[in-house]
């Protein structure tokens, strides 16, 4: 990564934003490694504006994953930086209704994570290991807080066995709603953390 940074920058990089889709339409597959496109737009001083896209590929010697990052040639995409709004009071809504929910079904194990998320936002709470990226106060807690919140997967996440028991309660589709808006405004929290400062 560092290597290709590096190329950019001698290219004539002025400034980078992280992409992803904030509404993806299949949750259970955010289990799996690259289910959901995460980009990079690449901004030059020329005004051209690369995306950079990974690229996950099988190495069987190894049997692990090499990550390329490969230019996606798209002309016209856009021409300026993007801009997100700070979504912290509705992140912070949708889990106390998250919470209340899990609750409400007896997943009390999930809902001690969304309000540990909650208070991690309110900068009650240390939301781990510092990230390697430097962000100012307000967007850290962000960032934090959504990896906190962050229980989609596989086994064992908030899409499995939670998910059939609001089926079993009759509460599935507000299960599904409420998980919707949860993965909507965690994203848009990831967004807005490392792209607006």
């Amino acid at each position: 990564m560092s290597e290709w940074f590096g190329r950019c920058q001698t290219k004539g990089l002025s400034d980078v934003q992280y992409l992803t889709d904030t509404m993806p339409d299949n949750r259970d597959l955010l289990g799996f490694a690259n289910a959901s496109p995460n980009l990079l737009a690449c901004f030059f001083r020329n005004g051209r504006v690369r995306l950079f896209g990974s690229c996950w590929l099988f190495d069987p010697q190894s049997r692990g994953w090499n990550v390329v990052y490969m230019e996606a040639r798209k002309s016209g995409i856009f021409k300026r930086k993007l801009a997100w709004e700070d979504n912290t009071e509705n992140f912070r809504q949708a889990l106390v209704r998250i919470e209340a929910f899990a609750r409400q079904i007896g997943c009390d194990d999930f809902a001690e994570i969304f309000f540990r998320a909650q208070a991690v936002l309110d900068g009650e709470a240390a939301g781990g290991p510092e990230p390697s990226l430097a962000l100012p106060e307000h967007n850290r807690r962000l960032f934090e807080a959504a990896g906190v919140a962050d229980v989609f997967g596989g086994m064992g996440s908030w899409n499995d066995s939670p998910a059939g028991i609001a089926e079993e309660q009759g509460q599935k589709e507000c299960y599904d709603k409420l998980s919707q808006e949860l993965l909507q405004q965690i994203r848009s929290a990831v967004l807005y953390a490392v792209n607006e400062w």
